[in-house]
C-alpha cells in the first residue's frame, strides 16, 4: 500500500508540475500574445500617427502655399491699383499741364491780336492825321491864293 501511495503522490506530484508548467506556459504564451498584440498596436498607432503627421504637414504645405499665393495676389492687385492711381494722376497732371499751356498761348494769341489791333488802329490814325494835316495844308494854300487873288483885284480895283 505505501508503494502504490508513493507512486501515486509521485503521480499526482508530477500530474501537478505538468500542469503548473502547462499553466505557466499559457501564462507566458498569453504574456507573449499581449506584448505582441500591444507592440502591433503601438506599431498600428505609429503608423496611424505618422500618416496624420504627414496628412496635417501636407494640409499645413497646402494652407501655406495658398496663403501665400493670396498675399501675391493680393499685392500684385495692390500694385496694379496703385499704377493705375499714379497713372490716372500723371494723365491729370499732364491736362492740367496742357490745359495750363493751352490757356497760355490762347492769353499770348489775344495779346498778339490786341497788339496787331492797336497797331492798326494807331497806323490808321496816323493816315488819317496825315490826311487831315495835307488836307488843312491844302486848304491853307487854297485859301492863301483866294487871299493874294483878293489882293491883286483889290489892287487892280485900286488901279482902275
Amino acid at each position: 500500500y505505501l508503494c502504490e501511495r508513493d507512486a501515486y503522490a509521485r503521480l499526482e506530484r508530477q500530474r501537478l508540475e505538468d500542469e503548473n508548467r502547462k499553466i505557466a506556459q499559457y501564462l507566458a504564451s498569453k504574456r507573449n500574445q499581449e506584448q505582441d498584440n500591444m507592440l502591433k498596436m503601438q506599431h498600428q498607432r505609429s503608423e496611424k500617427d505618422a500618416i496624420v503627421a504627414k496628412i496635417s504637414e501636407e494640409i499645413r504645405r497646402k494652407q501655406q502655399q495658398q496663403d501665400e499665393e493670396e498675399q501675391l495676389m493680393n499685392e500684385m492687385r495692390f500694385e496694379e491699383e496703385e499704377a493705375k492711381r499714379l497713372q490716372r494722376e500723371r494723365e491729370q497732371m499732364e491736362k492740367r499741364i496742357r490745359e495750363r499751356l493751352e490757356m497760355m498761348e490762347a492769353n499770348e494769341y489775344a495779346k498778339f491780336l490786341k497788339n496787331q489791333r492797336r497797331k492798326r488802329e494807331q497806323e490808321e490814325e496816323e493816315e488819317f492825321r496825315r490826311q487831315m494835316m495835307e488836307k488843312f495844308a491844302e486848304d491853307d494854300r487854297i485859301e492863301q491864293m483866294n487871299a493874294q487873288k483878293r489882293r491883286m483885284k483889290q489892287l487892280e480895283h485900286k488901279r482902275d
